[in-house]
């Protein structure tokens, strides 16, 4: 049992299976998490903006690269961030951080509900599936 001064982490989504705003109808609902402590809340983040500001596809968002605040200043990023893209963060004082363990930046699962059936996705960073039916 976590001391009550301990943090807690969200273990249920925060939009999981809720209707998306009226901006994003055409997503329908969809039912996702991204799960890794701390990581949590930013994967998120991160695959939502994706979808919605992107237009990706749940797949697409899944695959991407992720960055992590790790602390202060402090970020870590998976490969496939452009160069010009981290040399930005460098000159705004952040510190590339680098993590060899491609865990600590989470993983997703998502079924998003369309008319006619569903779109499942599963990310790369695990082995396992998402299954909609």
């Amino acid at each position: 049992m976590p001391e009550a001064s301990a943090a807690v982490r969200y273990t249920v989504p925060p939009f999981g299976g809720l209707p998306w705003p009226k901006s994003c109808a055409r997503f329908g609902s969809m039912s996702f998490g991204v799960m890794g402590g701390t990581m949590q809340p930013q994967g998120h983040t991160q695959v939502m903006v994706r979808i919605a500001d992107y237009g990706q596809s749940p797949q697409a968002a899944c695959d991407g690269p992720r960055f992590r605040v790790v602390e202060g200043l402090d970020v870590s990023v998976e490969d496939g961030f452009p160069g010009a893209s981290l040399e930005e963060l460098k000159r705004r004082g952040h510190r590339i951080v680098t993590v060899d363990d491609y865990n600590q930046f989470g993983c997703g699962q998502m079924i998003w509900k369309l008319d006619d059936g569903y779109f499942t996705a599963s990310d790369p960073r695990r082995d396992g599936q998402a299954v909609g039916f």
